[in-house]
Order: C-alpha cells, then structure tokens, then sequence
C-alpha cells in the first residue's frame, strides 16, 4: 500500500482532546512540525500555561490555541470547539482510577456519543482518531502466551468492573479497563449506526514511554513511573505495571501513529496497534546500566514466567515507516530518552 498523507491539508486546524497528557502532547508537536494548527482542549488553561509558552515560543501563537473544556458532555460545547476544525484526536480518558463503576463508564459512554453526535453536525470534519488501549483487547498473565489480532477484545473486564466490590484493591484497574472497552466499543457502535461522513480508526497503545513533550511539572503517567523506577523506587508503580510486562512503545511514535491514521486517506474503521517491542522490566534496567555506567541501577527482579505475546502489528509498522521514514525507536532510545529530565 503506498500512502501519502494527505486526507487533511497542511494548514488546517486538528482538535486535540487529552492535548497536555502524555501522548497527547507529543501529537500535539507531531502535527506542528508537519504544518498543521491545532486545538488544544483541557481541563484547566492556567495549569497548562508553561506548555503554552513552549508551543508558541517555538511554533508561533497563531499556530497553536488552547481552549478550557469545563463540560465534555455539553452538546453546545463540542459545536463550539468543532468549529472550523478538519479533523481530531481524541485522548481524554478518565483517568481518575475509582473503583465505581457507575461513577466512570456511563460518563464515558456518554462522552463517546456526544463528541462523535457533534463531529456528524461538523460537515467540514474528514477524520477523527480515537484511543483505546491494548487493556481493550488483553492483559498479561504470568505463564500464559498470547497470539492476538486487532479483532480481539477483553469484554471479561466490563463483566468483573459490574460486580467487584469496591474495596478491592483491583476495582480501580479493573473500572479503568472497562472504561476504555466501553468507550471504545459505543464508539463503534455509533460508526455502525449513523455511518458518518468523517473517517474513524482506533489506536491501541501499549505500555508508552519516552520523553515527555509538556514542560509544565506533573505526573505523566507511565513516564514519570519509569522515571521513579531509574531513580530506585522498587516497589512503585512501574513494578507493578510491568509484572508482567506487556508490549513497549515510544510515546513519539504513539503519536505519529495517531497522525498517521488521522491524514491517511486509505485507512478508515481501522484498529491500529502501538506496541513495538516485547519486553521486561529487567530489559529496562539492563539498557540504563549501558547508557549510564556510573550510576547505581536496581537489580533485576527476574520475574518467571513473563508471557510470550505476540500482534498483527503488521499495518502498523508499514504505516509508521512510511509517515517518518523510519522504524520504531527502540526500548534502549526510549527509556533512555525517558529520563533525561532526572539526569
């Protein structure tokens, strides 16, 4: 297949939901280097003024516009920030981690619809990009090896989200799960239905890390967990998330993958993968010992049993290689890059 990028004219202005997390702010700077203005949306500007600074610092203030989103589930609202915009990525997901499900999925589900029901009012919208998660279609199982497609899906998760009790110490991770299969499935589910006139593909991304393009100080998810875990926190988030690992990727080619799907006129009700690399949390610190030979590493933790998982990630890395010229960043350049903000 030869692609060629060019579903969206350079120009024009893309919409970015989630803009200032971790992935969302890499795709922000993906589509200013590539010619594009974009919209950020968040949920606080004065929090996210350092980020702006940057952008328009390097980029110009006429190229990049951030917008407060105080209700994302105001029809009102959407038509508004819709306006004048060819094309979205959509990024911003509950991340609250509460055990309720009743508190989580409905207002995801509802988000879902209100945003695409506002993107079919929008003639001049050609593409939007949703991101799900590879929790939408697996989790990892210590012993258990997995050969999986785009065409599965862990619908077990929605089931256990209804009933765990509350006070268990897996409900947050399990509502989470639910909520990125729940977002994504009504997502489908409306396509389906209304056949709108704007494209729609999936991402699904694995564990992501990399440098974190947003200046202003937070937490940025599986960025900073490897950050603490560099820096000798054996019993944080990092451990946790990695036991066992899944599947590695940089958040830079996370992005280009969004952008990717988004100005790919040939890809349309597609679920693309973002999981370069098999991996262990052992395979992580090996590589900082390389980069960094004076400094004091953790051991390995020489987990047994990590999972052989293997994609169709196929169409993925063709798409990749052809929007950057280049295959994915490998892990070592990943979490190397990762935690030059700690050096």
């Amino acid at each position: 297949m030869s692609y060629t990028f060019d579903r969206i004219a350079p120009g024009s202005l893309v919409l970015i939901t989630g803009a200032t997390g971790l992935i969302g702010s890499s795709a922000v700077i993906t589509l200013l280097d590539r010619g594009y203005k974009v919209r950020a949306a968040t949920r606080s500007l004065k929090k996210q003024r350092p980020f702006q600074q940057h952008l328009q610092d390097r980029y110009g203030k006429d190229v990049v516009e951030f917008v407060e989103f105080k209700d994302y589930l105001d029809p009102a609202s959407w038509d508004a920030i819709l306006k004048n915009v060819h094309g979205m990525i959509h990024l911003a997901a509950d991340t609250s981690l509460s055990p309720r499900y009743d508190d989580v999925i409905p207002p995801v589900e509802a988000l879902t619809r209100t945003f695409l029901a506002a993107a079919a009012r929008a003639p001049q919208v050609k593409s939007i990009v949703f991101t799900s998660s590879r929790i939408a279609v697996y989790a990892p199982e210590f012993g258990k090896d997995l050969n999986l497609t785009v065409n599965n899906w862990a619908d077990y998760f929605v089931d256990q989200a209804r009933v765990i009790k509350e006070d268990d110490p897996i409900a947050p991770v399990l509502v989470y799960a639910a909520s990125k299969i729940r977002g994504e499935r009504v997502a489908w589910d409306f396509i389906k239905e209304h056949k709108p006139h704007f494209a729609f593909n999936v991402v699904l991304p694995d564990c992501v890390a990399g440098p974190a393009a947003n200046p202003t100080p937070g937490v940025y998810s599986t960025h900073t967990w490897l950050n603490d875990l560099f820096l000798g926190d054996a019993n944080g988030y990092a451990v946790g998330f990695m036991k066992p690992a899944a599947r590695f990727v940089d958040v830079r080619d996370t992005a280009s993958i969004h952008v990717a799907a988004l100005l790919e006129k040939q890809l349309d009700g597609q679920r693309l993968w973002a999981a370069a690399h098999k991996f262990t949390v052992d395979d992580i610190l090996a590589a900082w010992r390389e980069a960094f030979p004076e400094r004091k590493i953790l051991p390995d933790f020489k987990f047994e049993g990590q999972p052989d998982i293997n994609i169709d990630d196929e169409q993925s890395t063709a798409l990749l290689k052809a929007f950057k010229g280049e295959d994915w960043f490998s892990l070592k350049e990943t979490v190397v890059a990762n935690v030059q903000s700690v050096l």
